[in-house]
């Protein structure tokens, strides 16, 4: 089964298919997109962030891609979802063509103030946001796991060196 906004997971096999649309593993990733939507929505104006960091954060640390295809899916949801602030992990505009146009992404973040040149982002260390380090920990509750295993991260403790 194949199609977009649903769980995927990219076998390899997909590159020729239209729409580059990964096969359809099972219902538990649509519960992980919607995971990816919320941090994605987080991400603050002018600022962006990476796949992998929105991975570590759900504790699914090394599912970048997966995060990758989430974003692809985005379009299907009807919140908006700040797709075009989440980049890879050098700050390269690597989903830019998912845009409607090569040019969209890059408008789109150039609208927040963030300067990009050739396709990657210009002082990428100083505005990457981290949703690890910068949302409050009670803020990790809320992505508690219900459908992806053992694997979501648990809240950190407010009280240092206890």
């Amino acid at each position: 089964m194949t199609g977009k906004g649903r769980g995927f997971i990219s076998t390899g096999r997909d590159r020729g298919r239209k729409g580059g649309a990964p096969e359809y593993e099972s219902g538990r990733s649509d519960s992980f997109f919607q995971k990816v939507y919320e941090v994605a929505r987080l991400v603050p104006y002018g600022r962006v962030t990476s796949y992998g960091a929105i991975a570590e954060f759900l504790g699914t640390r090394g599912s970048a891609r997966m995060v990758g295809w989430a974003m692809n899916s985005s379009y299907t949801e009807a919140a908006g979802i700040p797709a075009h602030r989440v980049v890879n992990r050098m700050g390269v505009l690597t989903g830019k063509n998912h845009f409607g146009g090569p040019h969209v992404m890059q408008q789109l973040l150039e609208s927040e103030g963030i300067k990009v040149d050739h396709d990657r982002i210009n002082r990428f260390d100083e505005i990457f946001w981290d949703p690890v380090k910068e949302l409050q920990p009670e803020v990790f509750v809320r992505f508690k796991d219900k459908d992806i295993g053992s694997t979501a991260r648990k809240p950190k403790s407010k009280l240092k060196n206890h």
